[in-house]
């Protein structure tokens, strides 16, 4: 019986490895849902890869904080942003999560600093409102940007914007060229 019991530890540890090995394979090529709703591999390109997406340049280059503070600055969202008493804006919180967002003070919401949080204080914390990035991605001059902006938390239903651009370089800007904003 111990013989058979020590068969059966071996045979879930090596089960365990390949299905371990199995879910880092499906890491290194994410899915998609294309616009006819299969589901793909999205290839892999020769860019840095910061979690299940791309991007092919340092986060603090002009283009990533150009691109940034698009998103931050995009109209449609202004409205769902906190303001203070005095109807200037809140300080805008970004959770630190897979996508890297410049912490040098490069990129800014009416002259204001972006403060960077965690997932421990935004859940010590329920009225704090952020931006969360899912995806961020630069391939030559298109890029393409999807993210939610968490508010209300402490409200009995939390609201959320989630939000989807489509960004192009021309000569040194870059210029959203389609935006998907859907609040929940």
């Amino acid at each position: 019986m111990k013989k058979i019991f020590t068969q059966q530890i071996a045979l879930f540890l090596c089960l365990t490895g390949f299905f371990c090995l199995g879910i880092k394979t499906l890491e290194a090529m994410p899915l998609y849902r294309s616009d006819a709703g299969e589901i793909a591999a999205r290839k892999a390109s020769p860019v840095l890869r910061t979690s299940p997406f791309f991007i092919n340049q340092s986060f603090t280059e002009p283009d990533s904080v150009a691109i940034f503070q698009q998103c931050l600055n995009l109209s449609g969202l202004q409205a769902f942003l906190e303001k203070n008493a005095d109807g200037t804006y809140k300080q805008i919180n970004v959770l630190i999560h897979s996508i890297p967002f410049p912490a040098d003070g490069s990129v800014t919401h009416h002259g204001t600093a972006i403060r960077q949080v965690t997932k421990s204080e935004v859940k010590s914390d329920p009225a704090i409102s952020y931006f969360y990035f899912h995806e961020f991605k630069i391939d030559g001059d298109n890029a393409y940007v999807d993210y939610a902006y968490n508010y209300d938390q402490s409200a009995p239903s939390p609201k959320i914007q989630l939000i989807h651009l489509d960004l192009r370089k021309t000569g040194a800007d870059w210029t959203i060229i389609n935006t998907k904003m859907e609040g929940r």
